[in-house]
């Protein structure tokens, strides 16, 4: 029986998984997204325009009609920039989690060749699904800019939570992808678990309006700790959550590795269950 690899060489695995196959990841990342809008007229339009037009919606809502007030340090910031900071990383949280339980089921032909890097279809599915949020992103920093003029000093942060947050949904990209092969009822299970996670993640609510036996139940969520994180960068100004950083980095690494190992650990007969 082969011994389990040390901490350094799985490290070292990931890494070679990502350096050894970068120009595949990108030429399939990039085939992807052009797959995403083939035969339709306005084509690569669509991946911006859906982001911004459903960021414009909460804009909109939240802003001039609503017009709900929250407090905060940042002047007039406005409570549709509170929605978006946690809206905008939940909606990137949902849409990679749905197609990774899918992703080795659309691409089979790939998954049984014995020479194909495997690991690269879920590294391809998340970054094609992740080009969003980036776009949402920048109308919201767009949005801040025009109504606030400078922004905060937390903005710089951005880069920051967009690579961590990446590397959890990595993780959980590799993992949902490998057990939706032997049992493909994930998707349903994710679906189901979006559908209602919006509401156990502060997304619509600050943390203080909850009740005291509600607390716990959205800081289990390891997903709370993404949303609270943005909305300290985005909406804030400061960190206001700095345990929820400290989970969301430890978490977004350990659901990495984990998920990666899990999916090297089952891939060997993949192409016997497709």
């Amino acid at each position: 029986m082969s011994r389990p690899p040390t901490s350094l060489e799985f490290v070292n695995s990931a890494y070679k998984v990502y350096a050894d196959n970068r120009q595949l990841i990108v030429a399939m990342t990039k085939r992807e997204l052009t797959e995403q809008y083939s035969g339709k007229i306005f084509g690569w339009f669509w991946a911006i325009f859906h982001p911004l037009f459903i960021a414009s919606i909460y804009i909109t809502l939240f802003s001039y009609v609503f017009k709900v007030k929250i407090d905060s340090d940042i002047k007039q910031i406005g409570y549709a920039t509170f929605i978006l900071s946690g809206l905008i990383p939940w909606m990137g949280c949902q849409q990679i989690l749905l197609t990774s339980c899918m992703c080795l089921f659309s691409n089979a032909n790939m998954v049984k060749q014995i020479a194909f890097p495997v690991e690269v279809i879920p590294i391809k599915s998340a970054l094609a699904n992740f080009v969003g949020q980036i776009v949402s992103l920048a109308a919201l920093v767009t949005y801040v800019l025009f109504k606030n003029g400078t922004p905060p000093l937390t903005y710089m942060l951005i880069p920051v939570l967009v690579t961590f947050q990446l590397l959890l949904l990595q993780g959980c990209s590799f993992f949902l992808s490998a057990i939706s092969v032997f049992f493909r009822d994930t998707k349903e299970i994710v679906q189901a678990s979006v559908v209602g996670g919006i509401y156990l993640t502060p997304v619509f609510y600050n943390m203080e309006w909850l009740p005291s036996w509600a607390v716990g139940i959205v800081y289990a969520n390891p997903f709370s700790h993404v949303i609270l994180a943005y909305q300290d960068a985005l909406f804030y100004g400061e960190i206001v959550h700095p345990c929820s950083w400290v989970v969301f980095f430890i978490t977004s690494i350990t659901a990495f590795f984990f998920g990666l190992l899990s999916f090297q650990r089952m891939k060997p007969i993949f192409g016997n269950v497709l």
